[in-house]
């Protein structure tokens, strides 16, 4: 892992690549660890029943899709969380539908596989967010998926069997779309973010999220899936997202494509009166959770929040702070009311460094003086949150080299407050 080259205001493709490698290698021996310890609590042979041997097939770049791919590192970590705590009911509604995850990559020609649908009648198609929907009546329901020539056959519970093409799973589908009356599946199609391509989906139930208190690590988020149907998810356009790439590809191209590498889904969230929201969860990595904002604002949400995945990425790999987990230690810092434990001040240096650094390349472009006062005070911000690590936190080797890179980018960036 070259931090110097990912702690950079550059998108660094081939560094990008080698972390991304390091970690699909290090999400894969998690999942391994998983379906043992499962095989061993609850029936032995658990990862051959499930297609192991067809993930073990994959090419480097299907590997890359399929270990980084956010339903796939929920499953592992919800897996972790059921087997730890003896939580059967979960470990056991998680281990069957691992096939969900697989269904794509493991059935070769002439072979099958035993498949369960969600609480809405879907089957999830992991790599594009797209869900193929059988309805209601088949919700929760056991059925076989087998290899048909290009595509696939469903047989369902009550004996019909349904073709899908390959076009419906991966491709461009033909129009019409199929329904349910006529084929008798419908196809959900994740919407595409303007400019960025990237799927903007509430459909899949484990990537659907519920904050519930301040502190993501400890209390603020409801780990396990809801079980509410899809047809009462409320949807939300984010039709603003077509102007932030706008800005983003004028003053920043670049990260436009970190932007496209990191983040794999987006779910929109309710708007709320007077409020932006936006977060990301690392139970969820690689999903950036946001309701509707103005365009400047929208914006300082997507790279903000997609700092934070990448970041994930870089700590799956080295932790940065020895006493990473250490809360002992709080201190205030400019953008949270309440005290902050280190490794979280560490996190948001980073974060609001590529804040600062969009918006001084606005400023560059445009005379804004209330973004540029911001601009001033996000400086000011960043100084007090780096004297707090430099003074309290116990750094690895790496974090080392993470702290001083991310101190020369903000001298660059103090550097060009002085010059405007």
């Amino acid at each position: 892992m070259d931090l110097i080259r990912l702690t950079s205001k550059s998108f660094d493709p081939e560094a990008t690549l080698d972390l991304h490698l390091t970690v699909v290698s290090l999400v894969e021996q998690q999942m391994k660890a998983v379906l043992e310890k499962a095989g061993a609590l609850y029936g032995p042979g658990l990862a051959e029943s499930l297609c192991w041997e067809a993930i073990e097939g994959l090419s480097e770049t299907e590997r890359r899709q399929f270990f980084l791919a956010p339903p796939v590192r929920y499953w592992i970590k919800a897996m972790k969380r059921a087997t730890s705590l003896g939580l059967t009911e979960w470990v056991e509604r998680f281990a069957g539908e691992f096939a969900s995850l697989v269904w794509t990559y493991g059935l070769p020609a002439a072979s099958s596989g035993v498949v369960r649908l969600d609480g809405s009648g879907g089957l999830r198609i992991v790599e594009n967010g797209r869900y193929i929907e059988f309805g209601a009546p088949y919700a929760n329901d056991l059925i076989t998926i087998q290899s048909a020539g290009d595509g696939f056959e469903a047989r369902l519970t009550d004996g019909v069997g349904v073709a899908i093409p390959r076009e419906d799973v991966w491709d461009a589908p033909e129009e019409p779309l199929p329904t349910l009356e006529a084929n008798g599946y419908r196809l959900y199609l994740p919407e595409a973010a303007p400019g960025f391509g990237l799927p903007i989906t509430p459909r899949d139930p484990w990537l659907r999220s519920q904050l519930t208190g301040t502190s993501q690590r400890r209390d603020g988020m409801q780990f396990f899936p809801e079980d509410r149907p899809f047809s009462e998810v409320p949807a939300t356009p984010l039709s603003q997202l077509g102007e932030v790439y706008q800005l983003l590809n004028v003053v920043w191209p670049d990260h436009v494509d970190e932007i496209c590498t990191y983040v794999h889904r987006i779910v929109p969230l309710e708007p709320e009166e007077g409020f932006h929201r936006a977060y990301t969860v690392s139970s969820r990595q690689g999903v950036v959770y946001m309701a509707p904002a103005p365009t400047l604002a929208l914006a300082e949400m997507l790279v903000h929040e997609v700092a934070h995945i990448k970041m994930r990425d870089i700590q799956v790999v080295d932790i940065l702070m020895n006493d990473f987990d250490t809360e002992t230690v709080r201190i205030k810092v400019p953008w949270r009311e309440d005290p902050r434990p280190i490794s979280g001040i560490l996190e948001g240096l980073f974060v609001f460094t590529h804040v600062a650094e969009m918006e001084k390349r606005i400023l560059m472009v445009a005379d804004d003086a209330g973004l540029a006062a911001q601009f001033s005070r996000r400086l000011e911000a960043l100084d007090v949150a780096d004297n707090a690590v430099r003074q309290h936190a116990d750094m690895t080797g790496a974090g080392k080299i993470f702290l001083g890179e991310l101190a020369a980018w903000r001298s660059e960036l103090q550097r060009a407050r002085v010059a405007a």
